[in-house]
């Protein structure tokens, strides 16, 4: 796909698909850049009351606010452009972020925080957005696998970096990872431009109306986007509290097990790669299939080593089937709605941490307290899912989407 701008043509290429990824790390930057750093901030902050509330605040607030960004942020993207409210962004993102290195005081930190959050929610609907722009068909389909990849890699990453500026400087010391975020601003300025809808594929500049918004597909995505996204942070969030069962309670090794765990998430997205042309009816069930064996295998192991196994091929799972509905939903969102569209896809992803965080620990509860049991329902439930995508399978003979 070209791009049409005043003066000519541009063809985007591999620079720019690299310009619009690296900014996908800014995302797990909010929460896993501190994950390290607890301890130093819960002894830093000592005297100040609630300490034991305000550190995990300043951990998962980037998130809350991401979320609740995601659709302004679409809704910004289809009135002033892309470029200007992203850049405007990963601005504001850079300075917040590397802020508290140089504050010392709770509060204005945890305003610095928010607005990393804030800007978490842009950055990453608006990247999505022109990637959508950008690139079409096998090559656009291919990048958004190629985005989860990039923020499992980061995370992989940035959480030993953080543990070492930690260890060599301090408690604000991995608050200076964030200064990296200005090289990708340089990218985003340099190597890309403002898109104009393709007139060879009928898209049309349509400002913000709401007329003809696919307001069903998109519910339709969003409603199975959170389901996958409940399974995905369901292993997540919940491995580390299951291992403990098994005798495992040292931190470091805790750590080391879930990071082999999220690896799947890695192979996944590659994966994805070699599969994006199968049909989306094929795709959600074999990926359903997978999650939901994953799941019963993980409710029964008897080893440590089964648990992780099993949830590295959930993560494998969840690695393919989140690429395979942001592509889906691409597909059907033309120019004049995509950053609308895009916003509510990533809300719904993002909102599936939250709905975990409240549910699992209840329906733990509710089974007796066994983390076990609580992987068991979750299973059921992705087996029933699996039977659903099944039927609709058979019923639509795999075409549940519009080809791209």
């Amino acid at each position: 796909m070209s791009s049409t701008i005043a003066g000519g043509h541009r063809k985007p290429g591999l620079i720019q698909a690299l310009a619009l990824l690296l900014p996908c790390t800014m995302v797990v930057m909010g929460s896993v850049v501190l994950q390290p750093d607890q301890g130093l901030l819960r002894a830093h902050f000592a005297n100040v009351p609630n300490n034991e509330y305000w550190v995990p605040f300043l951990l998962t607030v980037p998130a809350i606010f991401a979320t609740l960004f995601t659709l302004p942020a679409g809704y910004l993207a289809d009135v002033m452009g892309r470029r200007p409210p992203l850049i405007i962004a990963m601005l504001i993102y850079t300075a917040a972020g590397v802020a508290p290195f140089f504050l010392k005081n709770l509060i204005p930190i945890a305003v610095s925080r928010i607005l990393v959050g804030m800007c978490e929610g842009v950055v990453i609907t608006i990247t999505t957005a022109l990637i959508g722009d950008y690139f079409n068909g096998h090559m656009r389909d291919r990048l958004m696998g190629w985005q989860s990849a990039t923020a499992t890699i980061a995370a992989t990453i940035l959480i030993p970096v953080s543990g070492f500026l930690s260890a060599a400087i301090g408690w604000n010391g991995p608050f200076l990872i964030y200064s990296i975020t200005g090289l990708w601003l340089v990218g985003i300025l340099v190597f890309t431009w403002e898109p104009k809808p393709d007139e060879h594929a009928g898209e049309v500049a349509g400002g913000v109306s709401w007329a003809g918004f696919p307001w069903a597909r998109v519910a339709e995505i969003c409603a199975v986007t959170l389901l996958g996204s409940y399974f995905f942070y369901a292993v997540q969030l919940e491995l580390p509290n299951a291992l403990p069962k098994f005798g495992i309670v040292n931190p470091a090794v805790i750590g080391q097990m879930a990071g082999i765990a999220s690896l799947g998430m890695v192979a996944g997205a590659v994966s994805f790669q070699f599969v994006v042309k199968r049909s989306l009816g094929t795709l959600l069930l074999g990926e359903l299939a997978l999650i939901a064996a994953s799941f019963i295998a993980m409710g029964f192991a008897a080893h440590p080593q089964i648990l992780i196994g099993a949830a590295f091929v959930n993560q494998v799972g969840c690695g393919m089937m989140l690429p395979t509905l942001l592509t889906t939903s691409m597909r059907f969102l033309p120019f004049e709605h995509r950053g609308r569209g895009v916003g509510f896809w990533q809300g719904a992803f993002a909102l599936g941490q939250f709905v975990v965080g409240m549910s699992f620990p209840a329906i733990k509860n509710m089974l007796g307290g066994d983390y076990a049991h609580a992987l068991l329902a979750v299973g059921i439930v992705a087996c029933i899912a699996t039977l659903v995508a099944l039927v609709m399978a058979i019923r639509t003979h795999g075409r549940i989407a519009p080809a791209s």
